[in-house]
């Protein structure tokens, strides 16, 4: 079965405001900085090559965002880096932890750690991608 790709701002726009309150709320300067290349069903053979060589990894902290449990801060969402099983904060909690994570290290494939969300995104390709 073939794998799909979100391709349109009203597209995941819509999904944040079903699936996330605070999201919606800023759903425009989330959505804005995702780049949808295709407008056609992905397979794991066209996607990025970041994504598709990315396996899943042990989280290093399952109960949350590592530098937030550290600092005693809260988050929104949080996101599994599919390098180290770096876990950090969505772009939308105040720390941005995971984005942070990606400028120091590079590493260039998250997963979401939501229970109900199966999506990856690369940073360096600019890919959301949906299995």
């Amino acid at each position: 079965m073939p794998n799909s790709l979100y391709v349109s701002q009203t597209s995941f726009s819509s999904y944040l405001k079903q699936n996330c309150s605070a999201c919606a709320k800023k759903e425009k300067s989330f959505a804005d900085s995702l780049v949808y290349a295709y407008n056609k069903t992905m397979t794991t053979e066209t996607v990025c090559e970041h994504i598709s060589k990315s396996k899943i990894v042990k989280a290093k902290t399952p109960e949350g965002c590592e530098e937030c449990l550290q600092m005693g801060a809260e988050w929104v969402h949080l996101r599994l880096c599919l390098s180290c099983g770096h876990v950090g904060c969505c772009d939308q909690s105040p720390n941005t932890h995971a984005t942070k994570h990606f400028h120091k290290t590079k590493h260039p494939v998250i997963k979401s750690f939501q229970p109900g969300e199966d999506w990856d995104y690369c940073y360096l390709d600019e890919l959301f991608y949906q299995p």
